[in-house]
């Protein structure tokens, strides 16, 4: 037997959802391999347990230990570190349970704090700093300015209430609002210095980061939020957004 058609074997059988028994006809063997798949799949749960601990917390036993399965059967680790385990998971509780899509989407959450924490160190501006390199800008400068956004920063558009329920797990408290949200929302999730964050923004303000994480140019942007604030109203809000976006850390640099 090929070595690669022994180890694709060996791995099926890892990853199966019931043990495999007999196929070796070595009961030694079986035995052994027993031991070994019962110890792999015990650290993988871990993993995710670990990774995880709020979804876990939201869904109970016998649902995470259900999706722990699936996840092992439709994405085996196959990196290096058993921290990477866990991408995807979201997607397999989407599968799992899509009448529940919050859970989903609090697993993106919790995933992203964790990736935010660890993605690599760049300096942000701060207001001093933006205030200095824009001061000499003219109307023309101002219409072309592009930002470039720390590499941690993610965004997502939601369905659910997922904020107030990560709060309320925090607090070990049940969510006491509606678990659906009127309207989509988008979630940004960055590390500033050493503390992953997060925040829900309205519609407006989630559009305009969207176009300039895209590389739109900032008079674009004004021009979209012109059509659902109006003239009057479309400055002053793209003004408080590049501080706000200045203030939590997001902007790396100017272009």
């Amino acid at each position: 037997m090929k070595l690669e058609v022994l180890q694709s074997a060996f791995m099926k059988a890892l990853i199966a959802p019931q043990a495999v028994r007999g196929a070796h006809g070595d009961d030694r063997f079986e035995e052994g391999f027993a031991i070994y798949r019962h110890a792999y799949r015990a650290r993988l749960a871990g993993a995710l347990r670990e990774t995880y601990e709020q979804v876990w917390t939201w869904i109970g036993d016998d649902r995470f230990d259900a999706a722990i399965a699936a996840h092992t059967r439709d994405c085996p680790p196959s990196g290096w570190t058993l921290d990477d385990f866990g991408h995807g998971f979201a997607e397999t509780l989407a599968r799992a349970y899509p009448d529940d899509p919050e859970t989903a989407e609090l697993a993106w959450l919790e995933w992203e704090l964790q990736r935010a924490f660890i993605a690599p160190d760049v300096s942000a501006l701060n207001h001093e700093d933006f205030a200095h390199r824009t001061t000499a800008f003219d109307d023309h400068r101002w219409q072309e300015l592009r930002l470039a956004f720390t590499p941690s920063l993610r965004t997502r558009a939601i369905r659910t209430n997922v904020v107030h329920v990560w709060n309320c797990l925090k607090r070990h408290e049940a969510p006491h609002e509606p678990i659906t949200l009127a309207a989509p929302k988008t979630l940004a999730v960055w590390r500033k210095q050493f503390q992953s964050q997060f925040r829900l923004l309205e519609d407006a303000e989630g559009a305009a980061l969207a176009q300039m994480q895209e590389g739109a140019c900032f008079g674009e942007v004004c021009v979209m939020l012109e059509q659902g604030l109006g003239e009057e109203g479309a400055a002053p809000a793209a003004g408080a957004y590049l501080a706000a976006w200045i203030a939590e850390g997001l902007i790396t640099d100017l272009r």
